[in-house]
């Protein structure tokens, strides 16, 4: 049952999935029902609370409901869960979890890392104030300006490397969706343009506009007459 209620002026709905199993850390156990409870909570949800339990640290049940977020398109926030078990609540600990949630969820780009205990209600001011960041950052539009003038600054410092003696060119970039972020970028080669290149330009985006807890999609397409302006 979904719950409502207004945290700072701002409503949010609770869509929860309640009875989610926790199961083996091999790929081979992941419960299937567990993550399709997930997957139908994330069919109705716009951000997606990621809860794990940081004695387990990331399961492959995690890992696997991480994916089915990324494949969603929506916004997230990861939950470290049970935070008070830990002896350790230092900032370099909280760090080093961090990066532990990084590299294993590494496809949920920036992701926000909360740490909670639902015993001593820690962290649950941070949870929806993150979540409205996340949100809000999975609505942003940049204008075709600002858009250009970012992409055109990254490409000077760091041109794209020629594929099969082709040089690529960049024409210009819009910006036609949100929710998530999508950005189209006319070329004169797309199929030239290399997967490293991509998230090299995605990562420069994120860190200048702030795209925390939010998916960025980029696609690339050849200039046409049509497209030509």
């Amino acid at each position: 049952m979904d719950a409502r209620l207004k945290v700072n002026d701002r409503e949010f709905r609770i869509v929860d999935t309640a009875g989610m199993k926790r199961v083996a850390k091999k790929i081979s156990d992941v419960d299937f029902y567990s993550v399709r409870r997930a997957q139908d909570s994330l069919d109705r949800a716009d951000v997606a609370l990621l809860m794990l339990d940081v004695q387990d640290g990331v399961t492959a049940t995690d890992a696997a409901i991480a994916g089915r977020i990324q494949q969603s398109r929506k916004a997230y926030v990861v939950l470290a869960n049970k935070w008070d078990l830990t002896s350790d609540d230092t900032r370099k600990h909280r760090e080093e979890f961090a990066k532990h949630i990084e590299k294993k969820l590494h496809f949920l780009q920036d992701a926000p890392v909360v740490f909670t205990s639902g015993l001593d209600d820690k962290g649950i001011d941070e949870i929806f104030e993150w979540a409205a960041i996340a949100h809000d950052n999975w609505g942003k539009r940049l204008s075709t300006g600002q858009l250009n003038a970012s992409l055109e600054k990254y490409i000077q410092h760091r041109p794209p490397p020629a594929y099969r003696g082709k040089r690529l060119n960049f024409f210009y970039a819009t910006q036609p969706k949100i929710k998530p972020p999508t950005i189209v970028a006319f070329v004169n080669s797309p199929s030239s343009v290399r997967q490293s290149y991509i998230r090299y330009l995605q990562k420069q985006l994120r860190a200048e506009h702030d795209f925390r807890g939010t998916p960025v999609e980029m696609f690339f397409k050849r200039r046409t007459k049509k497209s030509r302006t």
